[in-house]
């Protein structure tokens, strides 16, 4: 009786084995979304081309220079086309005084035909001096064309040659970051060869790509953030276009437009490498299901 009146024995409060691990309670893991490298670029940038074959004679610029638009980049070495003009006005000046000499002796020609086709039609010459005379007329004549057309043609390639003799400078097309330059001076370049390129750099973006397994997270208007050395805080920039590879390409080309009014001047440059993160998340099934009801709803 007396037992059960005190009741049970109370037990002793349970202390934690300091020798014992404690196990934190499992925290469930954010999601990670993922990254991708990118380079910095601009919407517009236009190359410099030779406008002549030449030599390489000067490079006025450097790697990341800015530049104005008409400011001489590179100047192409003209001593071969000002030698070859000066040869072809001389022979222009030869084939013209060719060309006058044949006008003298076409004249006299001409006039030594008509008085044998006068001393023939009147029985007093010979109808083989008439034909002579007529063929060495016609002899003079033909002198003077082929004067006059190879004076021409000389004209016509030193006035083309005196042109390019002008395009020696090459000026900058557009405001903009020299960044990168192909040639080097001494160079023998053909015509069209590009020798730098100029990116305006008020306008810029970044590309990268994706693999096919995360195409489906990649959506025009989609904000990424990205993360470039030198840069201070996080960099945002939106979606513009992707490109899918075809087959045997596994992945997309994207390209997303610079937040530009967030950054500092030369904050990040042309050519620079990033880290690029999605950030929009597209909606997913369970999202798009429940939304339908309510869409439902509102449409009756």
């Amino acid at each position: 009786m007396l037992l059960v009146a005190c009741g049970a024995p109370e037990q002793p409060p349970v202390v934690p084995d300091p020798a014992a691990a404690v196990v934190p309670e499992q925290a469930e893991a954010p999601v990670e979304r993922p990254d991708f490298p990118g380079v910095v670029t601009a919407k517009e940038s236009k190359g410099i081309p030779a406008e002549f074959r030449g030599s390489l004679e000067k490079i006025f610029v450097h790697q990341r220079q800015r530049v104005k638009a008409g400011q001489v980049v590179a100047r192409l070495d003209t001593t071969d086309l000002k030698t070859e003009a000066a040869a072809l006005l001389a022979q222009e000046q030869s084939s013209n005084a060719q060309a006058g000499a044949a006008s003298a002796t076409a004249r006299a020609a001409a006039a030594t035909a008509k008085t044998e086709r006068r001393l023939y039609d009147r029985g007093f010459q010979s109808r083989n001096a008439n034909i002579t005379a007529q063929a060495r007329l016609a002899e003079a004549r033909g002198q003077i064309g082929a004067a006059g057309q190879q004076a021409k043609s000389s004209r016509v390639r030193r006035l083309q040659i005196e042109e390019q003799i002008k395009k020696a400078d090459h000026p900058s097309p557009i405001d903009g970051v020299i960044t990168v330059i192909k040639q080097k001076e001494g160079d023998v370049l053909e015509r069209g060869i590009p020798i730098a390129r100029v990116f305006d750099d008020s306008d810029l973006v970044i590309r990268f790509a994706v693999p096919k397994e995360y195409r489906q997270s990649l959506k025009l208007g989609g904000r990424v953030e990205l993360t470039v050395d030198g840069a201070t805080q996080p960099i945002w920039a939106s979606i513009i276009r992707i490109a899918d590879e075809e087959p045997p390409i596994t992945f997309s080309v994207v390209t997303a437009d610079i937040d530009d009014s967030k950054l500092r001047p030369d904050e990040i440059q042309v050519a620079k490498d990033g880290r690029v993160r999605l950030v929009d998340e597209p909606p997913t099934a369970t999202t798009a299901s429940a939304h339908q009801p309510a869409q439902a709803g509102a449409t009756r």
